[in-house]
């Protein structure tokens, strides 16, 4: 397994996710395919990582808010995870679909539509208060019309912009399940290193994991790329012993 898989600093850690015990999973998994839900939290708390965990054997599409700056853009982010990303066989768009539909921006928004209402997939509005306000509002009246049927829409937004889907559209306060994601601490860091070190068979002792979590500072991007460092230090030494510790600059 590449390294790169395991210490990820700006992409989902698929090798190394840690499973955070303040947050209820169970329940997560149980709500996401099927609610409609309001991930809150702080920058770099895992918002978006989190996700992708518990919909990784499901059919999510994406849109981040971003990389948006219309409506248009909007259905242009979830037509290309049809085409991308795996869907179900049935409900896949092939070359002569695609010419078709992107024609005209209605059969654009009228083919992603009829593919959410099979109930197959799960919507991520990730970064929503990121959006024009015109977008935010659009997509707000869209996952109204999801009240009570049982389509799974996840609404993704830092603390700072946690009430926008609800100025963008009051009627669904009381209608979004909110689910918090607290910041990251030190032994919730400390077990991203451990856990992607012992899989490469290199184990670090406690009170480098206990350095390089201190270094990070809570953020788990940043705990990623420092161990991803501390791993690159320990490759690239002529001679090393893998149970020897190696840090990278900064940490004592």
């Amino acid at each position: 397994m590449d390294i790169n898989d395991i210490f990820t600093p700006h992409r989902y850690p698929r090798a190394n996710y840690v499973e955070r015990e303040q947050i209820d999973h169970n329940k997560l998994s149980d709500i996401l395919s099927d609610s409609l839900t309001h991930i809150v939290g702080p920058t770099d708390s895992g918002r978006s990582s989190l996700i992708q965990y518990h919909l990784s054997d499901t059919f999510p599409l994406v849109v981040d808010g971003t990389q948006v700056t219309s409506v248009e853009d909007v259905f242009n982010h979830l037509l290309n995870s049809l085409i991308t990303n795996p869907v179900p066989e049935k409900h896949g768009i092939d070359e002569a679909d695609l010419q078709s539909i992107i024609s005209s921006e209605q059969l654009v928004r009228g083919a992603i539509k009829d593919r959410v209402e099979t109930g197959h997939y799960t919507l991520i509005f990730d970064n929503f208060g990121e959006m024009p306000t015109d977008v935010q509002e659009y997509v707000a009246s869209w996952v109204e019309s999801y009240v009570d049927r049982n389509i799974g829409v996840a609404i993704v937004a830092s603390n700072d912009n946690q009430n926008a889907v609800y100025q963008a559209n009051p009627n669904l306060r009381n209608r979004l399940r909110t689910i918090q994601v607290p910041e990251w601490g030190t032994e919730n860091l400390k077990q991203i290193g451990k856990s992607g070190f012992d899989t490469v068979d290199t184990p670090m002792k406690e009170p480098t994991l206990e350095s390089l979590a201190d270094l990070a500072e809570g953020s788990p991007t940043r705990m990623h790329e420092l161990c991803l460092e501390t791993f690159i230090d320990i490759a690239t030494e002529r001679e090393y012993d893998v149970g020897q510790e190696y840090l990278p600059s900064g940490v004592k």
